[in-house]
């Protein structure tokens, strides 16, 4: 269900997320990733939400968000950010 996420935000070469990248939003995005990875869906949205703080208009964002929120059984929530990526992102395949 989350490999095209995992895809959407994996480093180059196919390394392991770097959690010490020094931009805030990406690090975020890399640690949400990794939490994919684990299986833990609770970290991956919080890190999610968090990104989402620091760059709301990010479709791809609340593409994965609404991916860890469905897998909590949290439907409602995830539809709500699910609108926002159509909104953002007309032609975002993944929303």
């Amino acid at each position: 269900m989350f490999n095209w996420l995992k895809k959407r935000f994996a480093p180059a070469g196919g390394q392991e997320p770097d959690a010490s990248h020094p931009d805030k939003r990406e690090n975020l995005i890399v640690q949400a990733t990794a939490a994919l990875n684990a299986g833990d869906l609770v970290k991956a949205a919080q890190c999610y939400q968090q990104a989402i703080l620091l760059n709301p208009d990010d479709a791809d964002i609340r593409v994965g968000l609404s991916g860890a929120l469905i897998g909590q059984g949290a439907h409602g929530e995830a539809r709500t950010h699910l609108n926002r990526a159509i909104l953002l992102d007309p032609g975002n395949a993944n929303a």
